[in-house]
């Protein structure tokens, strides 16, 4: 397997993580529609509170899986065989599209409801907008650099 190959591996990897979390979003919208709960989204409401419950699991399954793939990176980095520039080609458009999902479940939702419903996802589904292929690539040499310094104490 080339090196290439190994790289463009692992940032579709990474698109695939983020397009699961899109698809719950545009689920979590579709099933908001279908029930008219858009404008009238109330805790009350148990299948609101339900689809709330799901977007958190996947929130926290995309965050589980990034930091698994770390230890993919850390390989990958250890080898010399990660170019980071090319982590846009494969992961931007996917990203576009769940900034798309995410504000359009925030301008219909409001902000109390999805506090309450998402916990400690909240501010994570708030800042998502920040989650760019260059700030997933600072997470992972940021990771990685620790790791690095971590195995230099011992």
């Amino acid at each position: 397997m080339s090196i290439r190959t190994n790289e463009s591996s692992f940032f579709k990897h990474i698109a695939h993580i983020i397009e699961g979390l899109t698809s719950t979003y545009t689920y979590i919208l579709e099933e908001l529609e279908k029930k008219d709960l858009l404008t009238s989204a109330s805790m009350n409401n148990h299948e609101y509170t339900f689809l709330l419950k799901k977007l958190n699991r996947a929130i926290d399954a995309f965050k589980t899986e990034m930091k698994a793939c770390l230890s993919d990176y850390i390989y990958m980095k250890t080898l010399n065989i990660m170019n980071e520039k090319n982590a846009t080609h494969f992961i931007k458009n996917q990203l576009n599209e769940l900034h798309k999902k995410r504000d359009h479940l925030i301008e219909n939702i409001p902000e109390e409801e999805l506090k309450t419903g998402l916990g400690h996802n909240y501010y994570f589904n708030k800042n998502i907008k920040n989650l760019t292929p260059e700030t997933i690539m600072h997470y992972f040499e940021i990771n990685y650099t620790l790791v690095l310094e971590t195995d230099l104490k011992k």
